[in-house]
């Protein structure tokens, strides 16, 4: 198998590849920036170099990129080399999933301690949201979302920082001076296991709308955030927006109760960071 893309859903594919025995010979990928490097061992490549995929080996596209791969793809001499994997597809092993969200709450455990010591308000957002009103697994999903009000943008980049239990990643937008991205990531990234991830997401208010920093077309009623409810999870007590069912409505569409098995965000914005 060659697999296109080298984020959450290619490196799923690539464990899955494994623990079925099925060889990767390489990953190829759009991002400049990793072309001729390599991850878990593995040669990535210039998606221009699809057309050199030998006659015994097949192409995984899975994700969120899917329909724009399968564009970019259309020169392709053998489509039948395509194979397209959904999140069942994908979905790791219970025992996995288990160890992956111990990791999570470890580090959901200090970060809320840390974020009350220090009066930040927060909430619950997007994944981490989706997954506790679903009662699923946290770790199910590529991260865990935790919302903050932009003032506190400055504070939260201050309080955090590594310790024996998780790393903390902050990066800049390009071509800006300012850090504008924070996240946490549990230790143990490996081959085997995807790492427990938890991002923190900044909310501008302007009038009546609440907007996600860096991305204006993310953007929500005001009043989802008015008032909030607690919502426990394994000995957990997260915030979350009161309504949480219409708000979680009003970002993933009607049927947001039941996992996708193909998943595109239609508010997406590509913010290049370093």
């Amino acid at each position: 198998m060659v697999i296109f893309g080298t984020g959450y859903h290619g490196r799923q594919a690539y464990r899955v590849c494994i623990d079925n025995k099925i060889k990767v010979t390489a990953f190829i990928d759009n991002d400049k920036k990793k072309i001729s490097k390599k991850i878990f061992g593995t040669n990535i490549l210039s998606a221009n170099k699809v057309n050199e995929i030998s006659n015994n080996e097949n192409l995984i596209l899975c994700g969120r990129n899917i329909k724009d791969q399968l564009k970019q793809l259309s020169s392709l001499a053998n489509k039948k080399k395509i194979v397209i994997w959904g999140t069942s597809k994908l979905t790791p092993a219970k025992k996995k999933l288990t160890l992956r969200e111990k990791k999570l709450l470890e580090m959901l455990t200090s970060v809320i301690d840390t974020l009350d010591k220090n009066k930040i308000n927060y909430w619950v957002d997007r994944s981490g949201l989706i997954s506790l009103i679903r009662e699923d697994n946290l770790a199910l999903l590529s991260d865990f979302d935790i919302a903050i009000n932009f003032n506190d943008l400055k504070k939260v980049f201050k309080i955090f920082k590594s310790n024996n239990k998780f790393h903390v990643f902050k990066k800049k937008i390009v071509n800006n001076n300012k850090f504008k991205k924070i996240f946490i990531k549990s230790k143990g990234y490996s081959k085997s296991l995807e790492p427990a991830i938890i991002d923190f997401i900044f909310y501008i208010n302007k009038k009546n709308k609440v907007f996600q920093y860096g991305n204006s077309l993310k953007n929500y009623n005001r009043a989802h955030f008015d008032y909030f409810d607690i919502k426990k999870y394994k000995n957990i007590k997260f915030k979350i927006p009161l309504k949480a069912e219409n708000y979680l409505k009003k970002i993933y569409g009607t049927g947001w109760k039941k996992r996708p098995q193909f998943y595109e965000n239609k508010l997406k914005k590509k913010i290049i960071y370093k």
